[in-house]
């Protein structure tokens, strides 16, 4: 199956267990669900309480991250 079968969470879940690769396509899903939890978080109500799980928390930090050599 080709990586653009898979749905953003799938890549997100995937890359958090190592069944795949933390690349672009990772991060690329990541920005997809973050914008999308936010929409969610503008109704209010139970929605304004959901966040990201710590562990991708810390994977969208290492995107920032810059290897110096």
């Amino acid at each position: 199956m080709d990586k653009m079968d898979y749905s953003n969470c799938q890549i997100v879940g995937m890359s958090l267990k190592g069944q795949r690769e933390i690349d672009g396509q990772t991060f690329e899903s990541l920005t997809i669900l973050k914008e999308r939890m936010n929409r969610l978080k503008e109704l209010g109500g139970s929605f304004s309480r959901i966040s990201l799980s710590p562990d991708c928390r810390r994977m969208a930090e290492h995107k920032n991250t810059v290897s110096v050599c």
